[in-house]
């Protein structure tokens, strides 16, 4: 898991977040995220079935549906609830949603 913003998705991410990282101390963090991008695609490529969940701002709400979108597709919602997050990318490392997400950034909301 990175963050909306990490790579490519920083054309869609909301502008609180591009300013967020921009600047504030958060910065530092997404410094961090995009390293972690570019092992695994140096890494990985196609030898390894990854998939990178890029989601909005977390937060405390349940479980809801989960839209999902291409790293640089727009119209993704603000939030995601933590519960939501994480039983979407179990339910894709577990296989459950085919090769639909298969080595690729997907962007997540609620």
């Amino acid at each position: 898991m990175c963050a909306i913003g990490v790579g490519e998705s920083r054309a869609v991410a909301p502008l609180i977040t591009r300013l967020l990282v921009d600047y504030t101390n958060v910065g530092k963090t997404y410094e961090d995220h995009e390293k972690v991008d570019a092992e695994i695609e140096e890494n990985c490529g196609a030898d390894v079935d990854w998939t990178v969940a890029l989601p909005v701002a977390l937060k405390d709400a349940g479980d809801k549906p989960v839209k999902a979108f291409a790293s640089t597709q727009s119209g993704a919602g603000l939030f995601i609830s933590r519960e939501s997050c994480a039983k979407w990318m179990v339910r894709v490392a577990a296989g459950e949603q085919g090769a639909q997400f298969s080595n690729g950034r997907v962007i997540i909301s609620n």
